[in-house]
Order: C-alpha cells, then sequence, then structure tokens
C-alpha cells in the first residue's frame, strides 16, 4: 500500500530558508569518472528542496518570521441570511 506525502500540509517557510538549504545542498557536478553514489545523493537532495519549494504554500513562500502568516485564502463558501 502506497502512502502519498503530497498531502501533507507543509507549514510556511522562509525564501531565507530555501535559498539557505538551495546553498548548502548544491547540484553534483559531473566530471569523468564521477561517483554515482554521490551523483544519486545529489539528485535525491535536489528533488527535496524542490518537493519543499513547491509544497511550501503552493509555491509561495514568506519573508521574515514565518509565524507572523496569516491565511490569505479567500472563503468560497456562500453568505446565507435567514429571516428578519
Amino acid at each position: 500500500m502506497q502512502k502519498f506525502i503530497s498531502a501533507v500540509a507543509v507549514p510556511p517557510v522562509s525564501q531565507e530558508f530555501i535559498d539557505h538549504i538551495t546553498k548548502a545542498f548544491r547540484p553534483y557536478e559531473v566530471k569523468a569518472g564521477f561517483d554515482r553514489d554521490e551523483l544519486m545523493q545529489s539528485t535525491g537532495e535536489q528533488k527535496v528542496i524542490e518537493w519543499i519549494r513547491h509544497h511550501a504554500l503552493q509555491g509561495r513562500t514568506v519573508t521574515g518570521e514565518a509565524s507572523a502568516l496569516r491565511d490569505t485564502r479567500t472563503n468560497t463558501g456562500a453568505l446565507v441570511k435567514f429571516g428578519e
């Protein structure tokens, strides 16, 4: 039975965090005689960074303190007024 991680709600992350992990985990530079295991590890790291970037608020990131984020989604429900 497969479990999909895409259903997980990713907490807000800052652009600074994305920049930091992008600098910390650089893509592996393939050269003659490269190490396949290091390439595979780097590829996995890049996939995780991209996943975080994409799923953190559906591609949106925050600046500053992530805890200061407020919900900006619009309410799609209808307003109903019953009797007077």
